[in-house]
């Protein structure tokens, strides 16, 4: 993933145009424009905050994702194939990925065979498939986004 730098410069900059003094002409207006290019520059950074989060969380959770397939049951692999790690709109600003399987209850299984720790499934595959993964990787997914997010800000 190709992250692009955040660079936002704040008090390193000085504007030759305000006017030096308070009681210059003009002085208000000018802070103001500056306050307002400022709100404009942190708006930006923002939008770039928003948009990179997704890759970001995507990029984090691939390598459990892979660990996951490893261990989903396969009979016919319909069950393996149905794995997803996607984007998910919201209808809200905030950014949400989603790991799983049986995506809109396809195979309809997924959850069952996720569930039933009594079935006899062959090494590596077993129950709990998404979970354990998931539950066992938590400590590298965090350091993944840590590190993602470093990297954009630098």
């Amino acid at each position: 993933m190709s992250v692009p730098p955040l660079r936002v410069l704040v008090g390193k900059q000085r504007f030759t145009e305000a006017p030096r003094w308070p009681s210059e002409n003009d002085y208000i207006a000018s802070i103001n424009r500056q306050s307002r290019g400022l709100e404009k520059a942190f708006a930006t950074a923002m939008q770039g905050f928003k948009d990179v989060s997704i890759d970001i969380m995507i990029d984090a959770l691939r390598p459990t994702f892979e660990l996951t397939q490893k261990e989903v049951p396969v009979d016919t692999g319909r069950l393996k194939q149905s794995g997803y790690l996607q984007k998910v709109s919201t209808g809200r600003e905030k950014p949400r990925v989603e790991i799983g399987y049986g995506y809109r209850n396809s195979p309809w299984y997924a959850q069952l065979v996720h569930e039933n720790m009594n079935a006899w499934h062959r090494y590596p595959t077993k129950a709990k498939f998404l979970q354990d993964p998931v539950m066992a990787d938590m400590q590298n997914i965090w350091s993944r986004i840590f590190i993602a997010y470093q990297k954009f800000f630098s």
